[in-house]
């Protein structure tokens, strides 16, 4: 499964201004990667739709960091998949703190995805991010049978389900 965007402060039931802190790690996780994937570290053609605005470049240190955890956590889903008898046909992956990553997308493009992904975050950033998926085609159209229930902020397709909880309940 791939490692959250963000670790969630406080206690169990969680706040709003722990959900604040949660998403600005998110925020900053995601620019992060985005200012990497600029500079050449990794290919990635869906992390720039998922965020709006600009994003200021970062340290080389910060790029090599994420492009080591990227890498890392890519070559653990791909041996996943490619492990015994019948391939990603068969295997599903729980992504829990997801954030805005972009994972499912780029495994769908290159042909990859395993027979489910499913991604578990805040309902703060699953709203977030069902907004981004909805508003770019290139998004939406990576998701077969795609449902996007604007009440819950949760998407629902064939083979990827984006779905709010609060963990610390």
């Amino acid at each position: 499964a791939r490692e959250g965007e963000h670790e969630a402060k406080g206690g169990a039931g969680g706040s709003d201004s722990d959900d604040t802190a949660v998403v600005a790690t998110a925020d900053d996780a995601a620019s992060s990667k985005l200012s990497a994937v600029e500079r050449g570290y990794w290919r990635d053609d869906f992390m720039r739709l998922m965020l709006r605005g600009s994003v200021g470049r970062r340290p080389p240190l910060i790029h090599r960091g994420y492009y080591a955890r990227v890498a890392a956590v890519d070559t653990l889903i791909a041996r996943f998949l490619h492990a015994g008898r019948g391939a990603a046909t068969r295997k599903q992956i729980v992504s829990l703190g997801a954030g805005l990553d972009t994972t499912y997308f780029r495994l769908k493009q290159a042909d990859a995805a395993p027979a489910l992904f499913v991604e578990v975050d805040l309902p703060t950033m699953t709203h977030r991010k069902a907004r981004a998926v909805a508003g770019k085609a290139a998004l939406r159209d990576s998701i077969p049978g795609l449902k996007v229930d604007g009440r819950t902020g949760e998407l629902h397709g064939d083979d990827y389900h984006l779905v709010g909880a609060d963990l610390r309940d």
